[in-house]
């Protein structure tokens, strides 16, 4: 008897709705999407415990046809195409006819839904996949549509759900792109019986902003309307101040559509070069209009990702478009052709003279190589002899016994797992004070110290500082608490990824509590830090807890610490105080975990004397 087996079609339903529907989040975007197509002008969606045990979305759209309303529930209907062509130009958000049917398979599904030109409504129902005879009903214009108790049926899906609240979290920020990408819905979201969302739904798309993200992104905004080639770009990008240190408030939009593309991001990022600080990226609503069938929108179960036809022409519509509107904002002091400077900085392929770009003036542009200005670290006077900083001043007596360091030219190689547990490679015996002698390449601090010259990396070394100093911020009682408490706003997810994680924080030496919807009332910070990098360093955090995925969150954290040090940290390249300089020098060589970076790179270089008169033959 042979090994393979044709599954029943029960089996085949739950495997295929595990495509479609991964969370209560994926059921209410799949749901909402239907209110969009039906042309509907207010939608509410309410949801208990994150949606795991009820959702209701009710619309006022065009209704369901009574004898349509059981093919709801079958896999590949579809009132939105009919043949394999319209494949080619898909105008709508649905098109394949899963929803329903994945969402009918693993709850409890209820339908009430009338069209304006019945005189009475439907219902109908469909427990886990078995279906119920369609029943009169009184109901309004429009469609109901209620599932409860999803997964219930799955027990291997439903244990992968997370919390009630970040599952909550996750449908709000669907109802966000939703919102953004129907300003003329008026949405509202009711979670637990609380108003989370509500948008007006006038047509006015900085109004949506304003509901959905919030004020101080609404105000800080910079208009964005371009077109080339028959493509349009239109909508908002932030202004380069509130440039973010994660990728969260970078919303695109293809013919209506929320997606996700490295193209997009790669061309407003490009775009923002000069105004956006390292290691920051710019906040945009932004809508592309194109052709339906130069677009191929079939390619992701979750339909986020879309193919263009020519990955060219969108990435330099966006170029340009963002260029312009940077442009737009500023005095002009000088013009030339954007179009030029674009191929001689990039060079990308070459372009027929009827598609050139309009000339356009812009305000004069920091070189790519312009660098960023340093973060200013206030220092006490303690902190400027060369004598190296302890945090326990009783370990020096008056005179000369102090630690030595001896520093091995031969750097050792580094396993991935150094970064937690450092290797002692500095040895301690009496100490010689070191003397700093000079900088070069506004990079590599150079140290006379005993019989050695040593090279030091300021960068990769004021990373580890801060690494170390954060981590054990509270351990050492290094948190600086604020006479001047100032509030942050966060994303949805952000926000609740640092309400679930306080513990972490306040080990790191943040002390907040919450300060309204969506934003937290930062008390205390470690106090390596600049407050200037307060901001950027928690919202970094809490936005790499929001997208931790399957890692724990103890790991998560520390790894998004190095990259919140880096962050912070001076940059190679910049000019920097003596003060700055001798605070790094004393740091390591009292410091034996500042001897490599938070990723591994070391820090420091020993010439020693004998090998320097070596290679000058003395």
């Amino acid at each position: 008897m042979g090994i393979i087996n044709v599954l029943d079609k029960q089996t085949a339903n739950l495997i295929a709705a595990g495509e479609v529907v991964e969370r209560p989040a994926s059921a209410v975007k799949e749901m909402l999407e239907n209110c969009a197509d039906a042309l509907s002008s207010n939608v509410t969606v309410e949801i208990k415990d994150g949606g795991t045990t009820f959702i209701r979305i009710t619309d006022d759209g065009c209704g369901i046809m009574r004898d349509d309303v059981p093919k709801t529930i079958l896999r590949h209907a579809t009132s939105k195409i009919k043949t394999g062509a319209d494949l080619e130009a898909i105008g709508t958000l649905g098109f394949r006819g899963e929803a329903l049917a994945a969402i009918a398979t693993v709850s409890k599904l209820r339908i009430l839904t009338k069209r304006k030109e019945d005189e009475m409504g439907s219902s109908f129902e469909c427990v886990f996949g078995e279906p119920t005879d369609v029943i009169d009903a009184g109901c309004p214009d429009g469609t109901t549509i209620i599932a409860e108790n999803i997964f219930e049926n799955t027990p291997a899906r439903r244990k992968f759900l997370k919390k009630n609240s970040t599952e909550a979290i996750a449908v709000q920020a669907v109802c966000e792109k939703f919102a953004l990408s129907r300003p003329n819905i008026a949405l509202k979201l009711i979670s637990d019986g609380n108003v989370k969302l509500q948008t007006p739904g006038d047509g006015v798309l900085k109004n949506a902003i304003y509901a959905s993200i919030g004020r101080d992104f609404a105000v800080n905004l910079l208009p964005v309307d371009y077109e080339y080639l028959r493509i349009r770009v239109y909508g908002f990008i932030g202004k380069p101040e509130i440039c973010r240190p994660n990728r969260n408030m970078q919303n695109f939009f293809v013919n209506g559509r929320y997606i996700k593309s490295r193209t997009l991001m790669a061309a407003i990022e490009e775009g923002f070069r000069g105004f956006c600080p390292v290691g920051k990226f710019p906040a945009c609503v932004l809508f592309v209009e194109t052709d339906l069938k130069l677009v191929d929108v079939n390619i992701h179960p979750a339909k986020l990702e879309v193919k263009f036809s020519d990955e060219r022409i969108i990435f330099d519509t966006f170029y340009f478009a963002v260029k312009n509107a940077l442009a737009a904002a500023s005095s002009s002091i000088f013009s030339f052709n954007a179009e030029e400077e674009y191929v001689k900085n990039e060079k990308p392929a070459e372009r027929n003279s009827e598609n050139a770009v309009e000339k356009v003036n812009f305000f004069d542009l920091p070189s790519q190589n312009t660098p960023q200005t340093a973060p200013k670290t206030e220092f006490s006077k303690a902190d400027v002899p060369f004598a190296p900083i302890s945090r326990d001043f009783s370990d020096f007596p008056e005179k000369a016994e102090q630690k030595s360091v001896q520093v091995t030219s031969e750097i050792p190689k580094i396993e991935k797992n150094t970064v937690y547990e450092q290797q002692e490679i500095i040895g301690k015996t009496e100490l010689e004070k070191p003397i700093y002698v000079g900088e070069t390449f506004d990079t590599y601090l150079i140290v006379q110290y005993r019989k050695s010259m040593y090279l030091i990396d300021k960068h990769a070394a004021h990373e580890r500082i801060i690494y170390e100093k954060i981590k054990h911020a509270s351990d050492n009682n290094e948190a600086q608490f604020l006479i001047e408490p100032f509030t942050l706003p966060l994303t949805p997810k952000e926000f609740e990824a640092a309400r679930q994680n306080v513990a972490y924080f306040k080990k790191t030496g943040f002390d907040f509590e919450e300060f309204g919807s969506d934003t937290v009332l930062i008390r205390s910070m470690p106090s390596i830090l600049d407050v200037s990098d307060v901001k950027d360093v928690f919202t970094f955090l809490a936005g790499s807890l929001a997208e931790g995925n399957s890692k724990s969150a103890g790991e998560i954290f520390d790894r998004a610490l190095f990259t919140a040090a880096c962050k912070a940290a001076i940059k190679g390249g910049n000019k920097n105080t003596e003060i700055d300089n001798v605070f790094i020098i004393n740091e390591i060589f009292t410091n034996d975990a500042v001897l490599y970076c938070p990723h591994g790179r070391p820090v420091i270089y020993e010439l020693s004397r004998s090998k320097l008169e070596k290679i000058f033959g003395r």
